[in-house]
């Protein structure tokens, strides 16, 4: 799942999504919604190999939906071992994460995120694109999630420091985006 990128709206209209999967051995496999909803994209990695696959917006792109359950999450898999990176640009930004396998994920994660409270001295951006973001993917049914922020969200999830609880099932996704700061 990608996370919105502010940047779309300043300077440019356009933001690229991208999987890029690298294999020790030659393997092919699908990238795919989990819940069927649109077609599987196949591809295919040669042994030392790497391809990228540029994913369309509808398929895992958050863009205002803070605060809602959803469904922008994919599914990657492949016949062999694969290693697996994302990114995200847009005009001005560049975005990447590296995809850990279901199988190494915990069950306790602490986000820590930048304060973007204005932008640079002299900068064109815009503020109300500066804001602090995270994306929880769930990957088995009932997964309950605790969400105590330090700031307010941008659609008031909670008061800053109190506590809730969102349940998630496998394959829905939950963007929470700070509110802009005046």
């Amino acid at each position: 799942s990608y996370m919105e990128n502010g940047y779309k709206y300043n300077g440019g209209d356009w933001v690229d999504n991208t999987v890029m999967i690298s294999a020790k051995e030659a393997c092919s496999g699908t990238i795919e919604k989990p819940d069927g909803s649109l077609p599987a994209i196949p591809f295919s990695v040669g042994n030392n190999g790497i391809i990228t696959i540029t994913i369309p917006p509808e398929y895992a792109y958050n863009e205002n939906n803070s605060e809602v359950v959803d469904h922008k999450s994919l599914v990657l898999r492949a016949t062999d071992t694969v290693s697996v990176y994302i990114s995200n640009i847009a005009t001005y930004s560049f975005d990447a994460s590296f995809v850990l396998p279901v199988e190494s994920l915990g069950s306790d994660y602490i986000v820590q995120c930048f304060d973007q409270e204005t932008a640079p001295i002299g900068s064109s951006l815009s503020d109300n694109i500066l804001t602090t973001a995270f994306l929880i993917i769930a990957v088995e049914d009932n997964t309950e999630i605790d969400i105590t922020p330090s700031v307010a969200t941008e659609n008031m999830l909670t008061f800053p420091g109190s506590t809730t609880t969102i349940t998630l099932n496998a394959g829905e996704t939950f963007f929470v985006r700070s509110a802009y700061e005046d």
